[in-house]
Order: C-alpha cells, then sequence, then structure tokens
C-alpha cells in the first residue's frame, strides 16, 4: 500500500503543477486577449518625409521604413513610381494626408486595408457590355491554414480586392480573365476563370524566398548580404510526429550537421556534431539558442558524457522541455562568420531556434492531438544462441568445471544450470541418475527460449495534445500554448509525463517603442530503471556498472533458458549479486522517479531612435530544480546483496564490510534492516542581460552599411547534491534503521554517503559587427568581440580573449554580364576567415580544495584534512578555433534547382587536457592548454523541385558531408587501454578519438587466442596501462567519428494528399564489437563463463578440435582449471581478444528515417464546420535499417549499449489530427 500511496502523491504533485501553470496561463491569456481586442491598428500615425529630388518609389521606401505599411502594386505601375517628383517635405502628417500629398489622383487609386496599400493606375473605362459575375472561394497555406491578406487582382485590369482574416474573397471576373493573387513568401498564382463560380486555392511557399532572412540570434539579416555560412530549416518540414525531442528532426536535414541517437531514452539528448569535433575534451555540442538567448544547459555533460547511460543523461537534452509546435524554425551557424557575435561560446557552432509569435487578425486556436505506438525489439534481429543451443553450451561448461555444485554456491550469479545444483544442496531437488544433473529438471529450461523483449517492453502509447491561440493587433500581439505528453514507457520500467507551456506578447507602446515578453515553463515527472553510474575497470579496459537493471540490455544479455515465472506461475528466482534475482520483482522494486521544473521569463525592449539608429535590451532570468529519488526497496535484489551474509559467501561477497578494526570477523552487513533512498538534486540559476545599439542606412541607391555594437553579461549558478539514505525501510511508514557501520564500511572504500558540488559560471563580453554592401552585389562584414570568463586564468592574457572574423560576398547573378542569363536566379561566391573559442565546463585555472577525511587503518587515527584537488594555473586560457571557409550558393531555372556547396578548414589550438608533471607543487598532473587539431571538410546540398504542375508537386533534398580531422600536437599520454575501448584514444597524427586494435595472430593449437607483439612475434599478454609507445602494440582502425554524413528528403504533394520521407546515412567510423568474454574481477574469480548470461552465435563456430585453428577465429571453451592456470602466468589472452581487430565493425548504415501520409480535409467539409481547416496524418519514424554491418549482428549502429537508463529508438508508428478554429 505504500507504494501505491507514493504514486498517488506523485500523481496529485503533478497534476497540482499542472493546474497551476495552467491557471497562471489563463490568466495571462484572459489580459491579452482583452487587451487586443481593445486596441486596433490606427492610420494616424505621424510621418516624416524629407527627400530631395524625391521619386515616388522613394516615398514608398520611406513610408515602408518608417511605419507597418507595406505597399502593394502591379509592375505596370512601376514607371510612373520612377518618375521625380522634386523636393519632398512633409513633417507629422497621417498616411491619407500624405498620399494625398504625392498621388496624382488623375493617375493613381488606391485603399488601405489594414497594413496594406493597394496602389493602382487608372484606366480609361471602355465601354464594353459584359455579364458580371463574382468569384469566391478560400485561400489557405500548404497546411491548410487560411491567409489573409492575400492580393487578388484580374491581371490587366484595375480591379483588385485582399482576402479577410479568414482567407475567403469576392471579386468581379468573367471567364477566361486570370486571377493574379501574390502575398510575400508565397508563390504568386494565376488561375484562369472557367466555368464554376468558386475557385479555393492551396499556395504554397516560395522557394526563393524560404531563406530570405538569417536569424542569428542577435540580428535578422538578408539572405542575399549574408557572408557566412548557416542554413535554415523550418520545423513543419523536419518535424517527427510522435518524437517529443525536436533536436532529432533535423538529422539528414542540414550539411554539416550530424546527429546521432544513441539513446531514446526521453530527456536524453542526441549527440549532435557541427562540422565535426572542434576539441578533445571538451563538450564537443553546439551551442543553442532561443529567441536571441543562450539556452543554458542544467547539467553540463560532453557528447561523450552522453552516451554513458548515466542517471543525468536524462537531463542533457536543451529542447526536451520546449514544444514542438511553438517553433517556427532552426537556423544552423556553421562557420566563424556565422558564430562571431557568440565569442568564446561558439566553437562547436550554434543551432538558433525562433518560436512562434502572436500575429495580427481574430483569434486563431490551433489544437493538435497525436497517438504514438512503438514496436518491441525481437531477437530475430540479433544472434543470439537459442535455450537449447544455451544449453548445450552449459553442458560443456559443467564438464569443464565451470558449473558445479560447489561453484553454483559461492558463485556471484547463476542461471539454470547452477540453480539446478542450488536446489540440489537444499534438497528440493534429486541427482540425476548415477550422480549426474538432474536432465529432467532441466528439459522445461532447454524448451523455454524465453523472449524476454516480449516480457520487459510492452505495446504501450505515448499521447500528446497541444493548444494554442494566438491573436493580436498593430498596437500588441500575444500567443500562448499548452502541451502535454504522456509517455506509457516502452518498457515495465519507463514512463513519463511532460507539461510545457508559452507565452508570449509584443506591445507596441509608442511609435518608435516596444516592449516584449516570453514566460516559459516546463514540468516533467518520469521514471526510469535504476542502477548505479558506471565506472572504468583500468584492468580489463571495460565498463562496469552494478545493479544494473536495464530492460533492453537485460533482454540482450541474459539467457534465454531462464524463465520470469515457475510452473506454478510464481515469479522464478535465480541469483545476482549473491542473492534472489527476479527481473520483473526487481524494476518493482528498484526505480528512479524525476521530478523536473523548469522556468525561464525573458524581456526585450526595443527603441527605434531614428530611422538610422535602434537600442535593443534583452534580459531573462531562469530557475531550474530537478530531484531524483531512487527507491531501493528492502525487498529488492539491490539491498538483499547487502545481506547476502551466508558463511559460504561472506569470503566472495564485495557488498559486505571486511572490517579493519575486526580482523578476526569474517565480512558482515551494514544493511541489516532496510533498503536505501537515494536522493539527487540539480539546480540552475541563471541571469542574462544585453544591450545593443544598430545603426543601418543607405547612402543614394548603392551604399547599405549595418553596425551594430553591444555588450552582454551572465551569471549562471549550478549545484548538484546527492545523499544516500542507508536503512530506510519502505514498508514501515519510511523508518529509518541505519547501522552506523556503514559510514565506516564507506570509508574503507574512500566514499561518501552525502556529497555536494557548487559550480559559479560570470561572464561579460562587448562586441561589434559591420558590414557595408554596394549595390547589393559586393559585400564585406566584420566582427569583433571581446570576452571574459572566471574559469580561465588570472592573467589577463588567459582570462581574455578577443575573437573576430572577417568575411565578404560577390552577388554575381547581379552583374550586367549576367542580365541575359535567365536561368541563374543566384550565383553566390563567399568566404570567411575568423577566430572563436570556447572554455571546457569541467576546466578551472583556480585553486580547487575539498575537505576529506583520508584512509587510516584505526579509527582512532582518523583526522580531517583540506585536499588539494588542483593548484592556481594563471595561464590557463580558453581553447581556440582558427577556421577559413569559402563557399558557393546558386538556383537555377527558376529556382527548381538550388546547388550550395562549402569547403572549409579548421586549425584548433591550446586544446585542454591533463598533462603529466614532475610532481613539483603537488600535482602529479594538472590541466593545460597542451593540444592541436587541423580538420579539413566540405559539404554539398542539391535541392530540387522535381515535378510540379497545379494539382502536383514533388521536392527533393540531398545533402553531402566529409570531414576527417589529425591531431597536431597532444601533450597527454592515453594508455593501451584507452586507445582500444569503444571511444578511442587520442595520438598525434591520428583523428580525434581513434579506435586502435590489438592484433590478431589466430588461435593455437589449443584454441587459445594469440597475438602479435611490436616485432612480429606472438603473445598472448599485454600491460593495458602501458603509456609508453603505446601505437607499437596497436594496430589502427579508423575514426570512432564519421567521416561522412546526410541525407536524402522527399515531399510529394498532390491535391489535399502529402507524402513526406526522407532517408540518413553515415559512414567512415568504427565501433568496437561488445566483448565476447566477461573478463572482469571484481568479484575476484577469474570467470570467462557463467549460465546467467547470454550467449553469442558466434560461439556455434568455436574451436572444439585440434585442426579447427585453420577454419575459425572462435576460442575454445577451456576447462576452468585451463584458464586459472593462463592467469596464474599472469597471460591475459581473452582480455586482448575482446579488443582484437576482428572485433571491429563498421559504422556505415543507411535508414529509412520518416514516412508520413497528410490529407488535408477539403474546404467543401470544413465550409460545413466552424474550422478553418484539419488535416490528419500517419507516420512511421526509425522504420528500415536498409543496412548496416553485419558484424553488428543486428544492433543499432547509432546505438550506446552502455545500460543504466538508456533505451534504443525503436520504430514508432503516430497518428495525428490538427485543427484550426
Amino acid at each position: 500500500m505504500k507504494k501505491n500511496q507514493n504514486s498517488c502523491n506523485a500523481l496529485l504533485d503533478f497534476r497540482n503543477k499542472t493546474l497551476f501553470i495552467m491557471k497562471g496561463l489563463s490568466f495571462f491569456l484572459l489580459l491579452f486577449t482583452f487587451y487586443s481586442f481593445s486596441n486596433s491598428y490606427s492610420q494616424n500615425a505621424k510621418l516624416k518625409i524629407e527627400i530631395q529630388n524625391a521619386t515616388l518609389m522613394n516615398v514608398i521606401k520611406t513610408i515602408e521604413n518608417q511605419s507597418e505599411f507595406v505597399f502593394i502594386y502591379k509592375d505596370e505601375v512601376l514607371p510612373e513610381l520612377r518618375k521625380e517628383l522634386g523636393d519632398v517635405k512633409i513633417k507629422d502628417k497621417t498616411i491619407n494626408k500624405v498620399l494625398e500629398r504625392v498621388l496624382n489622383t488623375d493617375i493613381f487609386s488606391y485603399s488601405i486595408n489594414e497594413r496594406q496599400i493597394i496602389l493602382d493606375k487608372k484606366e480609361q473605362v471602355s465601354i464594353v457590355k459584359f455579364q458580371s459575375r463574382t468569384i469566391s472561394g478560400t485561400i489557405t497555406d500548404a497546411n491548410g491554414v487560411p491567409v489573409a491578406g492575400v492580393t487578388i487582382v484580374v491581371d490587366g485590369t484595375n480591379r483588385g480586392v485582399v482576402s479577410d482574416f479568414d482567407g475567403n474573397y469576392a471579386i468581379k471576373a468573367e471567364k477566361g480573365e486570370v486571377l493574379k493573387m501574390s502575398f510575400i513568401g508565397l508563390e504568386t498564382k494565376f488561375i484562369t476563370v472557367g466555368a464554376s463560380d468558386t475557385i479555393d486555392v492551396v499556395m504554397s511557399e516560395d522557394v526563393e524566398s524560404l531563406d530570405a532572412v538569417v536569424v542569428t540570434g542577435y540580428q535578422k539579416i538578408d539572405r542575399k548580404l549574408f557572408t557566412g555560412s548557416a542554413s535554415t530549416v523550418k520545423l513543419e518540414d523536419v518535424k517527427l510526429e510522435g518524437v517529443p525531442d525536436v533536436a532529432r528532426a533535423l538529422q539528414g536535414q542540414v550539411a554539416g550537421v550530424e546527429i546521432e541517437n544513441a539513446s531514446g531514452t526521453f530527456g536524453t539528448a542526441p549527440v549532435i556534431r557541427i562540422r565535426g569535433n572542434s576539441s578533445i575534451n571538451g563538450i564537443n555540442k553546439p551551442l543553442w539558442v532561443i529567441d536571441g538567448v543562450v539556452l543554458e544547459d542544467a547539467v553540463e555533460l560532453s557528447n561523450q558524457d552522453i552516451t554513458t547511460g548515466n542517471l543525468e543523461t536524462i537531463l542533457s537534452s536543451s529542447t526536451a522541455g520546449i514544444g514542438p509546435n511553438d517553433i517556427e524554425s532552426f537556423t544552423v551557424l556553421k562557420d566563424a562568420s556565422a558564430t562571431a557575435q557568440y565569442g568564446v561560446r561558439a566553437l562547436n557552432g550554434v543551432i538558433v531556434i525562433t518560436t512562434k509569435r502572436g500575429e495580427t487578425g481574430t483569434p486563431r486556436i490551433n489544437f493538435s492531438s497525436s497517438l504514438t505506438t512503438r514496436t518491441k525489439p525481437t531477437y530475430g534481429q540479433f544472434n543470439i544462441l537459442s535455450s537449447g543451443d544455451e544449453m548445450a553450451i552449459n553442458q560443456e561448461l559443467y564438464e569443464k568445471g565451470w558449473i558445479d555444485i560447489a561453484n553454483s554456491n559461492t558463485a556471484r550469479n547463476h542461471g539454470v544450470f547452477s540453480d539446478m545444483f542450488y536446489k540440489i544442496r537444499n534438497n528440493e531437488i534429486n541427482w540425476g541418475p548415477g550422480g549426474t544433473p538432474n536432465y529432467d529438471y532441466l528439459q522445461r529450461y532447454a524448451d523455454a527460449n524465453t523472449d524476454w523483449f516480449d516480457v520487459l517492453f510492452k505495446n504501450s502509447f505515448v499521447k500528446t495534445n497541444s493548444l494554442s491561440i494566438s491573436s493580436g493587433t498593430e498596437k500588441s500581439k500575444y500567443r500562448a500554448s499548452i502541451s502535454y505528453m504522456d509517455d506509457e514507457g516502452q518498457t515495465i520500467a519507463d514512463d513519463a509525463k511532460n507539461l510545457t507551456a508559452n507565452l508570449n506578447a509584443d506591445f507596441k507602446i509608442a511609435d518608435n517603442i516596444s516592449v516584449g515578453f516570453k514566460l516559459t515553463g516546463n514540468v516533467r515527472d518520469q521514471r526510469v530503471a535504476a542502477s548505479q553510474d558506471r565506472t572504468f575497470d583500468a584492468l580489463s579496459g571495460v565498463f562496469e556498472r552494478n545493479f544494473d537493471i536495464n530492460p533492453f540490455n537485460f533482454a540482450l544479455y541474459t539467457s534465454r533458458s531462464m524463465t520470469p515465472y515457475d510452473e506454478s506461475g510464481d515469479l522464478q528466482y535465480y541469483r545476482r549479486n549473491w542473492a534472489p534475482f527476479n527481473i520483473l520483482h526487481e524494476v518493482e522494486n528498484n526505480y528512479v522517479d524525476l521530478d523536473l521544473t523548469d522556468l525561464s521569463l525573458q524581456t526585450s525592449f526595443n527603441w527605434e531612435i531614428n530611422e538610422d539608429f535602434t537600442f535593443n535590451t534583452v534580459l531573462q532570468g531562469r530557475w531550474y530544480g530537478s530531484r531524483a529519488v531512487q527507491t531501493v526497496h528492502e525487498n529488492s535484489n539491490n539491498a538483499a546483496a547487502y545481506r547476502a551474509d551466508d558463511p559460504l559467501l561472506v569470503n566472495s561477497n564485495i557488498f559486505l564490510f571486511d572490517d579493519p578494526d575486526a580482523p578476526e570477523l569474517d565480512p558482515y552487513t551494514v544493511l541489516p534492516n532496510g533498503g536505501f533512498r537515494n536522493t539527487t538534486n540539480n539546480t540552475l540559476v541563471n541571469y542574462f542581460m544585453r544591450n545593443t545599439l544598430n545603426y543601418s542606412t543607405r547612402f543614394g541607391d548603392n551604399h547599405q552599411v549595418d553596425v551594430l555594437v553591444g555588450q552582454e553579461v551572465r551569471s549562471s549558478d549550478r549545484t548538484k547534491e546527492y545523499a544516500e539514505g542507508w536503512g530506510y525501510l519502505f514498508d514501515k511508514g519510511g523508518l529509518v534503521l541505519s547501522d552506523p557501520n556503514f559510514i565506516r564500511f564507506l570509508d574503507s572504500r574512500g566514499d561518501d554517503y552525502f556529497e555536494v558540488n557548487e559550480t559559479r559560471n560570470r561572464a561579460w563580453g562587448t562586441f561589434a559587427t559591420g558590414a557595408y554592401a554596394l549595390k547589393g552585389k559586393y559585400i564585406v562584414n566584420g566582427t569583433f568581440r571581446y570576452d571574459g570568463d572566471n574559469r580561465t586564468g588570472n592573467s589577463k592574457t588567459a582570462r581574455y580573449l578577443p575573437t573576430w572574423n572577417v568575411s565578404g560576398a560577390w552577388n554575381i547573378h547581379q552583374e550586367s554580364f549576367m542580365d541575359n542569363v535567365d536561368w541563374v536566379n543566384l550565383l553566390k561566391l563567399k568566404s570567411t576567415y575568423g577566430l572563436s573559442g570556447s572554455n571546457p565546463y569541467d576546466a578551472s585555472a583556480g585553486l580547487i580544495v575539498s575537505g576529506d577525511e583520508p584512509l587510516r587503518p584505526q579509527a582512532s587515527e582518523r583526522e580531517i584534512a583540506l585536499v588539494i584537488n588542483q593548484l592556481e594555473n594563471s595561464e590557463l586560457t580558453f581553447e581556440k578555433l582558427y577556421e577559413w571557409n569559402i563557399g558557393l550558393e546558386t538556383a537555377f531555372l527558376n529556382n527548381r534547382l538550388g546547388i550550395e556547396f562549402e569547403y572549409y578548414r579548421r586549425k584548433s589550438e591550446d586544446l585542454i587536457g591533463f598533462v603529466e608533471t614532475n610532481g613539483v607543487g603537488g600535482e602529479g598532473r594538472k590541466l593545460g592548454n597542451i593540444g592541436e587539431l587541423d580538420r579539413n571538410g566540405f559539404e554539398f546540398t542539391l535541392r530540387t523541385t522535381n515535378f510540379e504542375t497545379e494539382d502536383f508537386r514533388w521536392t527533393s533534398n540531398f545533402n553531402y558531408s566529409y570531414s576527417k580531422s589529425e591531431i597536431t600536437n597532444w601533450q597527454s599520454r592515453d594508455r593501451i587501454g584507452d586507445a582500444i575501448s569503444r571511444n578511442g584514444g587520442n595520438f598525434v597524427g591520428y583523428s580525434a578519438g581513434s579506435l586502435f586494435s590489438i592484433p590478431f595472430a589466430g588461435l593455437d593449437a589449443n584454441g587459445i587466442p594469440t597475438f602479435y607483439d611490436k616485432d612480429g612475434g606472438v603473445i598472448q599478454y599485454l600491460n593495458l596501462q602501458e603509456r609508453e609507445d603505446v601505437l607499437d602494440y596497436v594496430t589502427y582502425e579508423g575514426q570512432t567519428e564519421p567521416t561522412f554524413f546526410g541525407g536524402f528528403n522527399n515531399t510529394i504533394s498532390y491535391k489535399n494528399l502529402d507524402l513526406n520521407f526522407g532517408f540518413s546515412y553515415r559512414g567512415g567510423n568504427k565501433i568496437r564489437l561488445d566483448d565476447l568474454y566477461d573478463v572482469r574481477l571484481s568479484d575476484g574469480s577469474a570467470r570467462l563463463y557463467d549460465d546467467f548470461s547470454s550467449q553469442s552465435g558466434d560461439l556455434i563456430n568455436r574451436w572444439t578440435l585440434p585442426g579447427d585453428e585453420n577454419v575459425t577465429n572462435i576460442p575454445a571453451i577451456l576447462s576452468a582449471t585451463a584458464v586459472e592456470a593462463l592467469r596464474s602466468q599472469g597471460l591475459n589472452p581473452f582480455d586482448l581478444y575482446n579488443k582484437s581487430d576482428i572485433r571491429v565493425a563498421d559504422g556505415d548504415f543507411v535508414r529509412l528515417k520518416n514516412v508520413k501520409l497528410t490529407y488535408r480535409f477539403p474546404n467543401s467539409f470544413i465550409d460545413k464546420t466552424w474550422m478553418k481547416s484539419a488535416s490528419m496524418s500517419l507516420s512511421a519514424h526509425n522504420l528500415w535499417l536498409i543496412y548496416s554491418d553485419d558484424k553488428l549482428n543486428g544492433v543499432d549502429p547509432e546505438f550506446f549499449q552502455s545500460g543504466g537508463v538508456s533505451l534504443p529508438l525503436t520504430k514508432t508508428y503516430t497518428f495525428t489530427l490538427n485543427f484550426n478554429f
């Protein structure tokens, strides 16, 4: 009952938070709704115009610059607009007065509709009799949303109208006449009037204007005047239904951006690299910017940390707390020019998110609902032995001394065969005939073939609902949204609930002053399987994780002859960690509940001082807190392991206390009662302020100058608290009965039961950027920024870093010699060179000391000490990146074909790492700027409109990226064990994170693996801790980071149907295969085999008879005594085999990433409802792994099988409904 009560309390707490946020949103929503409707756009704004030798075109541009009015006119009006009026001097006049002053009413007519001024040329009315008809209809965009403000004119006449807020229009026209429909950002439509009086039109986006503006976070820059490397994608074009983390949608979409789904657990970030790794030990993650403000990581983890599967990885995603439907677009900034304004934080590129804002007009309500289901993994994907084949292996293990009645009593883990012996010992079953194993008992398990995937994974649903409302006038606009995801979990051990809310508002409090507000909130409740963080065993070169009950790893690596239930239908227990274990029981009694709250408030102030100068201020505060509580119930295997003190176990159980003050006693338990209640709290308090002054002007028709200067400061305080509660009795109302010896037990291991880590980051920067454009053809740009950070050294040269760039572009297509080349729409050459930087999150130049209690043989000798973790390093400075980029952008055949190509060279300097010292000063090693890394690469993008008719359209986007790195200086020394691990090692002359292997020499006459030494001799031992001449002992495999990657995406539209499908691919990297043999010695034995673990299908081809060494490379199953003899001789052939060159696979893959079919309900249906548009879609994600290396045996090449909280991305199917009101 206690568990149910806890669950109810958690649910109630979540509901209270939800109601609080919803009430707050409702209040603001009501407030801004009334405010919006109480204001309407005024045509009484006063204008000031002073132009010498003016033309009407000059006046129109001035009006548009001073106001929000937009002029709409036909091409035939242009000659009149270019005629000179003389000097124009108008002061403080309304728009009507200005137009009356400058327009010749004998020639022009105009009408004003909100912001739009439709200007037309009068013509003589011919006395022609014709039959008048009214043509009407509704204009919508590609998503079925009505488009207001579309200009509809009868081509060649002055008859025109504008669509209303619901996209409706009505115009007089005759059969045979042509309706011209135009709107900024949408392709102009020409439709000939036929017999029908109703013409509904769907307007698609203008390909040429899709990337018309580049959003850097500081500025919005005309794409034609932009000199850097950047790509913009709209979320609606790449959104993956049923995938709540929007960052994953970028995979295969943007050249130069590689995304690796190392884990599919909600909250875990994908590994993202922009143009590869720029650092060796740095985070190598891009900087996320939302609406101009950097989104700080709540928990600072590197890309490598994300792959660990540790608990904190579910806090690593910067975008998990953002509602996908709140995002308008992504802009990826890739080179030094594009990222320069972010200075020392832009080493790894920048991803700018622009969220949706309020729009003028009547309230627009959008509601979407989706239902997602996942498929279960199956054993057909993997090369795992069946239970029958496993039993044959177990028989051989029994014959060779690995499994017997003695070992079954002392083994850390045992499966079916060992359990049989354990039951014989306890007189629960009898021996077989003649003292043989009881094969009748084993037969049930030999036939079991347990499908652990089916047991642990479930057919569940993810339900997502989102609601938004937006409205406004020219004086005020707002948008409010709320989104809720309820994920029932893909396994029996996990689930998640996530609520996001967003409210933004913009107010024009004066003609030249505006303010904006944005309030965002995120609340998450999540449950995951519990485990400890993994540790690295330096002796064997493998990672260990105690008490790991990760459902995927358990299903993949657990014997299929074991069953979850016995013949009576009761849970069947085996042994794990010297205690009874059943996975179903354990996930019910050992889990983590995460509670997360994230709130941010952002304000902006914009003052248009005059037509040239604009001042802007942005302020933001963010308050984040997460609490992860691990429940280790007193009935769990985890707790029982600390009480497994059977006399046969006490000398082998590492979880018992071997009391140094009582050597005469056997090891004993320090957890006689209860379990554990472990708590991890993370907090972040972040403040940010930026002030900018922008100067933008034109001199005549040919010169444009833009200058931006500014400064910013930020403060980030992070705290992590960890506490272990020993002896917590969950079934006794939370009674705590702690054995005082548990503190001595932890002391003996150098561990603590309570820990607090605090980090405080203070930084400031000042910057200036300037751009000049001549005739719109020749553009030069320069940026300078000066940053300071408290984590660097105290010396001036170390603490402060100037970053800069210079760049230029040439719009060749605007040259006169291109005037007659009509098939070229864009031909732009650009180049940049600059310096950016970064300061790794875990590097500090200051003196770091902490309190500690050194280990002492006797309790009476215990003392408190201050430990110097790191001496001050006044010269430790930023990592730096010098980059040169050259690119070509093209568009041909009316923008039906677009090609982009970019080449870059990068040099990273002053890379931070640990270097060994001579020990002077008390440090054996210290952080220093010790490395350099070179990287060259290129990117290619091809965009095509393959077919296009009135009803049919097919567009494609293909991108390919290639890069390769080389370390040119690195003063740290990796071990052999590092070089052969999955993450690889770092050595001069090789790429960062290069994978190496022990060269396999074949099996000897006894089926034991052998290897080549540096001189070509055959060996069976190698010290994996060796740091000297490492490359003499290993062979190079390749990069662990892909050298090439990309995507191929398509959109096919036919009437009301849209089909989207995309492929992603990558290659050139190497993957270390999972260890075939367990060589860890954590339990003090030398056991290579047990009957608890599953067995690889490779063992079918193992060495069994002399001569097999000539036909197989799978070692023999040696007897226990033979393995012990190898160990006694100091040999480690099976350790080396796991890390040999035959245990490496290619990381290449091709994947059908997504398929989505959308149906937009026709207007004939919509008109009968109170909706403006509606659509439904069916989509599939991660649908088909078309190609991967067979050596991976079905394991996804993206997924790191690190256990813990990590789960793979499985196939998902999503049904979505979307309604606009």
